[in-house]
């Protein structure tokens, strides 16, 4: 991938700068994220638990415990955090399903969805992805969200969407394509212009800066992004 490294290591942590200069913090998943992920899901407004979750009767609380059960193979997920509070503002993981092919899941908080967060997140997937031998992603996405669709069409990954009953099956490549790569590093770019014009409020220009727009799928742990 083209994406330097969002995650370094197990426990890295890294700052990202948004489409609009914002930043927020992003690391892998561990097992102690539990709570600050029940309380993440608990402020989605109703669509995007609908379309995280395919139902707005799910239980957050053992949602919460799956999607912190990660052995950062098998499944993995990652959280960004907001740069002034630290509470989470997005969640994504997968889950490997066979050989070289995981399930994906994510969401984004309200105010940050269309900031570009999402495919931030599902770069961070397709990185872990690909260290580990998995070169197949597969999300369930409900018909009505577009937007979802949309950014999995901008993504920059080799992207197929088929119809299934009552959903939409998108079957995407953990590997950027060549022309994406250009896309990623303009959008870096923009990135970077938006973040040296807000950092008295964002903080060093040091940070490591990456672009997105993003994704969402389901399974027991249904998350979704947008």
């Amino acid at each position: 991938m083209v994406m330097s490294n969002v995650i370094a290591s197990p426990s890295a942590e890294h700052a990202v700068v948004l489409r609009d200069g914002a930043t927020v913090a992003v690391r892998p998943v561990v097992p102690h994220d539990a709570p600050a992920i029940q309380s993440f899901l608990e402020r989605l407004s109703p669509d995007s638990l609908m379309f995280r979750f395919f139902s707005l009767g799910v239980n957050l609380h053992q949602a919460a415990e799956m999607a912190a059960h990660v052995d950062d193979v098998d499944a993995f997920g990652v959280i960004a955090t907001g740069a002034r509070d630290g509470r989470v503002v997005g969640h994504a993981c997968y889950v490997r399903t066979s050989a070289d092919e995981a399930e994906i899941a994510f969401a984004t908080a309200d105010e940050l969805q269309g900031h570009g967060l999402a495919t931030i997140l599902l770069a961070c997937l397709a990185e872990a992805a690909t260290r580990n031998g998995i070169h197949h992603f597969v999300a369930h996405v409900l018909p009505a969200n577009h937007r979802m669709i949309q950014v999995f069409r901008d993504s920059g990954f080799a992207v197929e969407v088929g119809a299934a009953p009552g959903e939409l099956l998108v079957e995407l490549s953990t590997q950027l394509t060549l022309e994406a790569q250009g896309a990623y590093e303009q959008r870096a770019r923009v990135a970077a212009r938006a973040a040296t014009m807000t950092r008295p409020q964002n903080g060093p220009s040091a940070l490591r800066q990456i672009t997105a727009d993003a994704m969402r799928s389901r399974g027991d742990d249904r998350l979704d992004p947008k």
